[in-house]
């Protein structure tokens, strides 16, 4: 579920403010053709909110942002009418077949690069990110996700669930010593 949140929390961050509505939020938490319940869908939605608020300077971007929560009801009905009458096609959007086998391709590669630490002190580091990577969804996947293209950001779902001591050792820079 982070990843949904953490889609969420982009589009709150980086959107255009137009794209900022409870429509949008439905639409990035279809699971193929499956629109998620109302309550999964506000849960999420409220946790994205939350955490979003704290790092959002411009009030104009806060108030749109907490605007969403507002019309869930009603929006989601509209959304759920839609798809009944094939309204929200999502032909046009799938992933095509290449970029997902790319996505795979990148997953295993990071997964392979995390069988190999480093160091002694990066063995609890990386087991806890392989145990994060493979709790992710792969099939919700897309280009836009970091660990989609093997980056492992600060924000990243696969260390937002790192204890303080992992932590430490991820944003601790390695030393290079001098040859």
């Amino acid at each position: 579920m982070s990843i949904l949140i953490s889609k969420i929390e982009t589009l709150f961050l980086e959107g255009s403010l137009e794209a900022i509505c409870f429509a949008t939020i439905i639409y990035l938490m279809r699971k193929g053709t499956t629109i998620l319940p109302l309550n999964k869908v506000k849960g999420l939605a409220k946790c994205a909110v939350n955490t979003s608020l704290e790092k959002i300077p411009d009030f104009k971007r806060r108030m749109k942002v907490l605007e969403v929560l507002t019309q869930t009801e009603v929006i989601y009905k509209n959304i759920v009418g839609l798809d009944a009458v094939k309204g929200l096609s999502t032909e046009q959007e799938a992933t095509p077949d290449h970029s997902r086998e790319e996505i795979d391709r990148n997953l295993r590669a990071l997964q392979s690069k995390l069988e190999a630490p480093i160091a002694d002190t990066d063995i609890s580091l990386y087991n806890t990110l392989k145990t994060n990577l493979n709790s992710i969804d792969r099939s919700e996947l897309i280009w836009h996700d970091p660990e989609a293209n093997m980056i492992i950001a600060d924000d990243s779902a696969l260390v937002k669930n790192l204890g303080q001591r992992q932590m430490q050792v991820f944003l601790k820079p390695p030393l290079v010593e001098n040859l």
